[in-house]
């Protein structure tokens, strides 16, 4: 379970994450995180390494299923 809350970030280096329209994907300098309908992690970028995907699936699961 995670809530997400809309606010001025708390880091002096990094920005808060933009959230989009539809509460699926968060995005700041460093990450990029989309979420499944169901609340299931279906990508996390490391945007600092070359945009290097961090999240898969293996057999139709995520990773936090």
């Amino acid at each position: 379970m995670y809530e997400i809350r809309r606010g001025p970030g708390s880091s002096d280096r990094d920005p808060a994450a933009l959230v989009s329209k539809d509460n699926r994907v968060l995005e700041n300098s460093r990450l990029k995180l989309r979420l499944d309908a169901d609340g299931a992690i279906s990508s996390l970028v490391d945007k600092m390494h070359n945009d290097r995907e961090l999240a898969g699936s293996i057999d139709g699961l995520k990773v936090n299923d």
